[in-house]
């Protein structure tokens, strides 16, 4: 998928098995990885490892569980619980916290119109949310930095 990822849902497939339906900003497909295997799928295409990610974060914020995963500045995610229709299973779904507008009572309204359900509570929601903001905006931070110096090179080097 070429586009942003909003959201990554568990899907039953008949015949199949659990799956994941990968949401973008203008359609969805179907991925025959269950959604946490797909993130860290996008870690390893990145040349990162969630175990050295998880220890950064847990370093930084103190967190025991429920890690949001930060592949890069415009994909932060974090987890909720999910509902697979087919089983009455309980299983994890991410969305992405740059398109989430606000959370009311136990669902996350995303700035695209949808509305996404979760078995999750308001307040779990919100713990999660507000860490995956934290690294988000340290992400943006990074890149911006990194942009800047970019510039200050090309600057010193090619037009003084």
């Amino acid at each position: 998928m070429r586009e942003d990822i909003i959201a990554i849902l568990p899907e039953h497939k008949a015949g199949f098995g659990i799956g994941s339906r990968v949401y973008g900003v203008s359609s969805s497909e179907f991925d025959p990885k269950t959604p946490t295997h797909l993130l860290e799928r996008m870690y390893q295409t990145r040349g990162k490892s969630k175990k050295f990610v998880d220890r950064y974060i847990k370093s930084r914020i103190q967190l025991g569980r429920n890690y949001p995963y930060i592949i890069d500045c415009d994909q932060v995610f974090f987890a909720f619980k999910a509902r697979i229709e087919a089983f009455d299973y309980k299983d994890r779904g991410f969305v992405n916290v740059k398109y989430v507008e606000k959370i009311e009572d136990s669902s996350i309204l995303l700035l695209t119109g949808e509305r996404l359900d979760t078995l999750s509570s308001e307040k779990a929601l919100v713990f999660n949310r507000n860490n995956a903001l934290i690294f988000y905006y340290e992400e943006m931070i990074k890149a911006m930095d990194a942009s800047r110096t970019a510039v200050s090179f090309v600057k010193k080097k090619f037009m003084d």
